[in-house]
């Protein structure tokens, strides 16, 4: 299940030299409102960390963000300072931070881009609430920093599937209000979310650039001087941020599903030259659907049907239980069965081969409808296509990957000095480590903290049964019970084998 998440962090209370955020407090609360509100922002989780130290800030990053998965939405957000070096780099202020020394108590704009890089969330959203100073500044009389220098967050923080949003774009105030209210910028982007009014062509929908332009807009009008800025790496796109519905309790259901018609189509238009609709923007209309009693009835009776004469009645109520990991090794048990390997208690390539397609299809079935299309084959075939992966092609062949293997240790052995490892198996390393490992990354199955060369195939224990905190295609893994590896050669070549005859099968 694809979800949007959040971190706000405000920072208005500085050690000695700094003058305060007077706003960011009520930037971050007020951003958390909107967000949080189910018929507004709706997103799934969104924490608030303000006047965090350095290494909190850090630790809360990488926390959100490490859990994202591939069709989620990640957001973040700061209301602060932001205080440019000698080397123009930027630098986001925390509660201890001190012009002497930036790199010890300040959040380097690097770090930040670096751990968003490393999520697997193709759809990000920075907004960046600061006024900017020079490290190298005279301070004024009131303690403020005065010395004008330019702000280059597009080479900072760009990154394609990236959305970045500033209140400004040099060293200038942006955010000074009352105390009692947000920083201007953040105050219209709260407002055209909150108001419907930067959804200027009532469709219902809200994209960052156009709440970026009602924003800038509202701003210029009274602080003429600012120049908020929005920074999109690839210029075609944008990000739906979120849909809005009709809050009268007297709405028309049947005049809202036909505004659902229209969003929908719009969402196309936006993504199509793209190939795809991002996944969180399919949940998001698909959960609004929902809302208004445009349902798919869980209840209703499912095929369990069989060529084997396979009861799958067992695996329904697993997986209507949401006992994942129960209802993986059943899985794994039943196409066993189907295939009259019980005595081996185990599948092979043949075996998946000739796996009967009425059995599969009762089984994808059940996997999609009760994860709410989270877990099945079909989603794991889809995202082995899209990384470039073949269906049953000499290129992608593991059993001839597998021979050639043997073939180079027998040699290797007889004669040491003669043999090159790319004459046996010239695919195998492109093979593993730009395919192998890129699924494994992708659905959760390979370690994605520490240096690249350490990370390593999570055991069958390891991994994570839950809907909630699971990438897409997690789940089933024809592997079904405790220390197996995900990474064994044995275990792709069956699944490289499923994802053909999926194919076959019409999945």
């Amino acid at each position: 299940m694809a979800k949007k998440v959040a971190l706000l962090i405000g920072v208005d209370q500085y050690a000695e030299g700094l003058t305060t955020h007077q706003a960011a407090s009520h930037d971050v609360e007020a951003m958390q409102r909107v967000l949080q509100e189910k018929t507004l922002g709706d997103f799934n989780r969104v924490e608030l960390l303000l006047n965090p130290n350095l290494e909190t800030l850090k630790q809360g990053i990488n926390n959100l963000f490490d859990q994202c998965g591939v069709n989620d939405l990640a957001l973040f957000f700061f209301s602060g300072k932001g205080i440019i070096n000698q080397d123009g780099k930027l630098y986001l202020t925390t509660s201890i931070t001190t012009k002497d020394n930036l790199q010890g108590t300040a959040l380097p704009a690097s770090f930040l881009h670096q751990q968003l890089s490393r999520s697997d969330a193709q759809q990000q959203i920075v907004i960046l609430e600061c006024d900017y100073y020079s490290a190298s500044a005279s301070a004024s009389a009131n303690g403020s920093l005065t010395e004008p220098v330019s702000v280059n967050l597009k080479e900072e923080l760009s990154a394609p599937g990236r959305a970045v949003l500033t209140s400004s774009t040099r060293t200038q105030t942006s955010s000074k209000q009352e105390p009692a209210h947000c920083s201007l910028y953040t105050q219209y982007l709260v407002e055209g979310i909150e108001t419907g009014a930067a959804d200027r062509d009532g469709a219902g929908l809200i994209y960052v650039r156009e709440l970026h332009n009602y924003a800038t807009e509202k701003v210029q009008t009274i602080k003429p001087e600012i120049e908020p800025a929005l920074f999109l790496n690839n210029k075609g796109l944008d990000i739906l941020l979120t849909i809005l519905m009709n809050q009268d309790p007297n709405h028309d259901p049947d005049s809202e599903y036909r505004k659902i018609e229209a969003k929908y189509r719009k969402i196309v238009e936006n993504y199509e030259r793209y190939g795809k609709i991002p996944e969180i923007v399919q949940y998001t209309l698909n959960k609004k659907n929902k809302e208004l009693g445009i349902t798919v009835d869980l209840h209703q009776p499912d095929q369990l049907i069989s060529d084997q004469g396979i009861d799958y009645s067992k695996l329904r109520y697993l997986l209507r239980a949401g006992k994942w990991k129960e209802a993986d090794q059943e899985t794994f048990a039943l196409m066993v069965k189907a295939v009259g390997r019980e005595e081996d208690n185990n599948l092979d390539p043949e075996s998946i081969k000739n796996f009967p397609c009425t059995d599969l299809h009762t089984i994808e079935q059940l996997w999609l409808k009760y994860s709410s299309g989270q877990f099945g084959f079909s989603l794991q075939k889809e995202i082995w296509e899209k990384l470039g992966g073949k269906l049953d092609s000499d290129d992608n062949n593991v059993d001839k990957l597998e021979f050639n293997r043997s073939l180079y240790v027998l040699s290797s052995y007889y004669n040491p000095n003669s043999i090159s490892r790319s004459n046996y198996f010239p695919n195998l390393l492109t093979y593993q480590t730009q395919l192998y490992q890129q699924f494994g990354h992708r659905v959760g199955w390979r370690e994605r903290k520490g240096l690249h060369l350490r990370r390593r195939w999570r055991n069958y224990e390891d991994l994570t049964f839950s809907v909630i905190w699971a990438p897409v295609g997690h789940l089933p893994t024809l592997v079904g019970r405790d220390g197996m590896n995900l990474g064994v050669l044995s275990i792709w070549r069956m699944r490289v084998n499923l994802f053909s005859h999926l194919e076959e099968c019409w999945l």
